[in-house]
């Protein structure tokens, strides 16, 4: 399952800087983010299997794309990829009652983990390329990736659960 995670997060990676160009604030930040939203569903439905090929997957994209003179600041911000949304989900587990079936969660569940998720992943990243001077204001940095991963999640993540819904009510309907 990490090879399909990291595959499915490079692909839309890809897709996102195609689609959402216009919208880079700096490199690699972005008002609109889909692979944000896809990490989140990645490990949502994979679990550390997720995490670990997102983080693979992000910190091979963060060395050749955008860090290859610094890897070190490219392999952390793969970890933070992969390792945030799967901290945020263990925690909303533990406090919020989230099960891991994802059964239990509705759209009022999903806008609060998507939230503590871009709080967590956009002040993740920017703490960590402020520490190593890529990041000249951490607060100017972090807005834009803030924004950018909640709305990408919001897209991806509401898109997901109406699929699951629709499918659910195909399938009460089949019988």
């Amino acid at each position: 399952m990490a090879g399909v995670a990291g595959g499915t997060y490079a692909a839309m990676f890809f897709f996102n800087g195609w689609l959402f160009s216009s919208f880079e604030f700096t490199a690699g930040v972005n008002w609109i983010y889909l692979p944000a939203g896809m990490r989140l569903l990645l490990v949502l439905m994979f679990g550390l299997s997720g995490a670990i090929g997102i983080s693979v997957s992000s910190a091979l994209i963060s060395v050749t794309v955008y860090f290859a003179h610094d890897p070190l600041t490219g392999l952390v911000a793969g970890f933070i990829s992969g390792f945030a949304p799967y901290a945020i989900q263990k925690v909303m587990q533990r406090f919020a009652g989230l099960e891991s079936s994802l059964y239990n969660i509705n759209a009022v569940g999903l806008l609060q983990l998507t939230l503590i998720y871009a709080v967590a992943t956009s002040f993740g990243h920017q703490a960590w390329f402020t520490l190593r001077g890529v990041t000249q204001d951490f607060w100017i940095s972090t807005w834009p990736m803030f924004v950018g991963d909640l709305i990408g999640s919001l897209m991806v993540l509401y898109a997901a659960h109406a699929v699951v819904k629709l499918l659910r009510w195909r399938n009460a309907q089949a019988y």
